[in-house]
């Protein structure tokens, strides 16, 4: 996502525009992988002052959250760009559909299990990229918390620059869930 902004004082003209994000400079025209971003709450704070010396503050708050359609996007775009090998991506989309139907036909417990396998396959062997490797174990680890369980340690909390990763899946609102002992169609 290409992130943008822009300021206008017909009168005085504008001095300054600045941005920030999670009080970290940040430039107009920026353009933002999501992934890149921890898990969890954002602000983007933007700046205009005009010739006159008066400033006007905009603030954006989000939230960065992850699902298992938005791991699958991640394994489609990593090996588009030739960050997973074919070997990896296979393995990987394979487990993580297992994972998937599991918790979209409401068996938690199976969706974990097979959540736990696609976490196990994120090794340095199989997936070479560090970046890579943490991107999908962050996620892995917020969707376990998300579906109830615990990950096995916190490789994930490390990868979210030690954020929590509590609230940080899918919300029970999502439409590609199904309800409790529902079927899928």
């Amino acid at each position: 996502m290409r992130v943008t902004w822009q300021a206008i004082d017909p009168v005085s003209g504008i001095r300054s525009v600045t941005g920030s994000l999670d009080g970290g400079a940040y430039q107009t025209g920026t353009l933002q992988a999501m992934y890149e971003l921890d898990l969890g709450l954002h602000e983007l704070v933007v700046v205009g002052t005009d010739n006159a010396g008066n400033a006007t503050t905009s603030t954006v708050r989000f939230f960065v959250t992850t699902s298992f359609r938005d791991m699958q996007n991640l394994l489609d775009r990593f090996k588009a760009t030739s960050r997973l090998t074919t070997k990896a991506y296979t393995q990987l989309s394979d487990q993580l559909a297992k994972a998937r139907k599991a918790e979209a036909n409401g068996n938690d417990t199976k969706a974990l299990k097979e959540l736990a396998t696609f976490r196990g396959l994120l090794t340095a062997n199989l997936v070479p990229e560090a970046e890579v490797r943490d991107t999908f174990i962050r996620d892995a680890d917020a969707m376990t918390v998300r579906l109830g369980g615990t990950p096995p340690n916190n490789a994930g909390v490390k990868a979210n620059t030690g954020k929590s990763l509590k609230g940080t899946g899918r919300l029970d609102e999502d439409p590609s869930r199904v309800k409790k002992n529902g079927k899928l169609a």
